[in-house]
């Protein structure tokens, strides 16, 4: 969904396998999608601005109150600074190991209160076979053994990714896995241009 004043657009709603997700934009356009939005709406993000404002109309159209279950922090990077590096190395994940990263991937939602069930794997294991498929899952392996996982998400070329999905595998963390999955995605979106 798209709010457009004129020609400019003020507000955009993109409907993901997880919950809605609001752009930065204005509070009148998360005011008018929350009172013309015809779909049953459990979970959104968003700037806290416009996604406080959205909740509220909602509220008020539909009676039901809602809850912040998770406040984030953005950072924009523009560079990366030498950073450990532990055994192994960064490469990106394959359709064959799917069956060892779906669980990482659950581990991660759960862990970060994405998903309320750790039984409701059906939309994770969609995403992870997109961002296999679209060269954006990685992991951080020594030898043939996984250590972390990341992958990003760039919603427009030369636009910005978003890094998401960091997770170490609990039996290996406090070695700098996660820091050099991390850096070492970082580094390599920076060089393609976001």
């Amino acid at each position: 969904w798209l709010v457009m004043d004129g020609d400019a657009p003020q507000l955009a709603l993109l409907e993901t396998p997880l919950h809605l997700v609001l752009s930065g934009g204005n509070v009148q356009g998360a005011e008018y999608l929350a009172k013309y939005l015809e779909v049953d709406v459990t979970q959104f993000v968003g700037p806290a601005e416009v996604a406080d404002a959205f909740a509220a109309h909602l509220q008020r159209k539909t009676g039901h109150a809602g809850c912040v279950d998770m406040d984030m922090t953005f950072y924009t990077l523009d560079c990366v600074v030498p950073f450990s590096r532990p055994a192994g190395r960064m490469r990106a994940a394959t359709h064959a190991e799917l069956d060892e990263l779906v669980p990482l991937a659950v581990a991660a939602e759960w862990e970060m209160h994405v998903v309320q069930e750790r039984t409701d794997t059906a939309a994770i294991v969609r995403t992870l076979r997109q961002a296999i498929n679209d060269g954006q899952q990685f992991v951080w392996a020594e030898g043939s053994a996984i250590r972390a996982i990341a992958s990003y998400v760039r919603p427009f070329r030369h636009a910005g990714a978003r890094i998401r999905g960091v997770y170490t595998l609990p039996e290996f963390r406090g070695r700098g896995y996660g820091a050099a999955i991390t850096g070492a995605l970082a580094e390599r979106l920076l060089k393609g241009g976001q």
